[in-house]
């Protein structure tokens, strides 16, 4: 297997120029090629680059097409953005610097919301700083979106994937689980022992804004796939991911609180009220019950089980918060 990186990135929208997300790196010497995996109006994409591999796929869904991308990979180092996110020119050399090492697997790095100024009174969602801001390695989390990062900002080893499987199908944009696809991924990789770095030099900019309207919308498709993804493995006994599935829920109940409150004020309606509430905890029990369905009734590939590493994942995590305590 050579030593350089491929970076796969996945579309179904149109109108993206997709050259800007590589334009940084293209001509680095460590890049062997893109890989990019459209679906739907994206196939109209013509591609006329001779490092880009352009494969097109019908509406499957994030993950299948992560999947069927990484089917036409066989460089060591796999990298991960998204369609909306700019690379920055050393992103290459500063992951494969870190992969390098033998105990690392995984490595994720910052991603900074692009030109905030422009974009007043608007959010920029999964964008990552890590406290404190400078490099890491870890062998456990509590939450991805504090202690990892996202997979807009990614590069991780071809033998993990090799290992313990790609992206579930049921999991991240287009399938029935909504989102969460790369933390479930994290979480598999932690549980079966694959160390994770975090390098702050790895920068990402990512060009996706919300009202805040669209930001309510968004954080309760991020509810379903959260629930989903961490009530896999609290399910099947991972310490560590009970309480997040928990404080999902209390998020939701305090909102509750706030709404009444807000209610009560004349500052919200009651249909509001009704509508965000029950929007909420139908998210809830969906992740749920995709969570429960899939740790308990619908059998997962074999090489995608990690739940036999569980046992040992909850007792470091039991000695590590020993020592913090």
């Amino acid at each position: 297997m050579n030593k350089k990186l491929t970076l796969l990135v996945c579309s179904n929208r149109t109108g993206i120029k997709f050259s800007n997300i590589w334009k940084e790196i293209i001509e680095d010497k460590n890049l062997e090629k893109i890989v990019l995996v459209t679906q739907g109006k994206a196939n109209n994409y013509v591609n006329r680059q001779t490092k880009v591999v352009h494969i097109k796929l019908t509406n499957t869904g994030r993950s299948n097409a992560v999947n069927a991308g990484l089917k036409e990979i066989t460089s060591e180092f796999i990298g991960l953005t998204d369609d909306d996110c700019f690379l920055n020119k050393d992103w290459v050399q500063q992951a494969i610097k870190l992969l390098k090492r033998p105990s690392v697997s995984l490595v994720f790095g910052q991603t900074f919301p692009y030109k905030p100024e422009k974009h007043k009174n608007m959010i920029c969602p999964c964008t990552f700083t890590k406290t404190p801001n400078k490099y890491s390695l870890l062998s456990h989390i509590y939450t991805h979106w504090t202690d990892v990062g996202f997979d807009n900002n990614a590069v991780i080893k071809r033998r993990v994937f090799d290992k313990i499987g790609g992206y579930k199908w049921w999991l991240g944009p287009g399938s029935i689980g909504k989102n969460a696809e790369d933390a479930e991924f994290i979480l598999r990789s932690i549980i079966a022992k694959y160390k994770i770095a975090y390098n702050p030099s790895m920068i990402v900019y990512h060009n996706k804004w919300l009202t805040q309207k669209e930001w309510k919308q968004a954080w309760q498709i991020y509810l379903c796939g959260g629930i989903a993804a961490y009530g896999l493995y609290a399910i099947q006994g991972a310490k560590m991911c009970q309480p997040v599935v928990k404080s999902y829920i209390s998020e939701v109940i305090q909102e509750f609180k706030s709404e009444i409150n807000r209610t009560l004020r004349k500052q919200n309606s009651f249909n509001n009220l009704i509508k965000d509430t029950s929007t909420n905890f139908y998210f809830i029990c969906r992740g749920l019950i995709i969570a429960f369905l899939f740790a308990k009734i619908i059998s997962i590939p074999g090489k995608e089980n990690v739940s036999k590493f569980i046992k040992n994942y909850n007792r470091l995590t039991s000695s590590i918060s020993s020592i913090n305590s």
